[in-house]
């Protein structure tokens, strides 16, 4: 998907008027582009192996619940924050700033290379405990 996405990336980037999701954000930096996007495409595939797999293990109920996750973490995030005084997104945003490399004065993606790998070692633990003794459905 990495090289795919190269591609195509080096395809319209002879368009002038085009500018891919890495460059609107960090600027030109083509070997931090290569590490940033692959570290990228590996977080979200580990991202959608994890949630295939707690598809795969989980009941109905279940599959209900973790598809309505999302949908309440915003407001249970807002009521939290609303009881911190806001507090609870400032410090949220301050450690995204800090994670995806917009602390200093120029955006720096190698932060987020360290962070999208870190992030995909911790899925792919979680991975691991889901497919140690999964059951096989026919």
């Amino acid at each position: 998907m990495g090289a795919v996405d190269m591609i195509i990336d080096a395809a319209l980037d002879r368009l002038p008027i085009y500018l891919g999701l890495f460059e609107q954000v960090y600027g030109k930096a083509p070997l931090a582009k290569g590490l940033w996007t692959t570290a990228f495409l590996v977080f979200a595939g580990s991202l959608g192996w994890m949630i295939t797999m707690i598809y795969y293990r989980s009941s109905s109920l279940w599959k209900v619940v973790v598809s309505l996750t999302p949908v309440l973490v915003i407001p249970v995030l807002s009521l939290l924050n609303r009881l911190t005084s806001g507090k609870l997104m400032f410090s949220l945003f301050a450690f995204l700033k800090w994670a995806f490399g917009f602390a200093g004065e120029t955006p720096n993606p190698y932060p987020a290379v360290v962070t999208f790998l870190v992030g995909s070692a911790l899925i792919w633990a979680v991975n691991a405990v889901l497919l140690y003794r999964a059951p096989v459905k026919a």
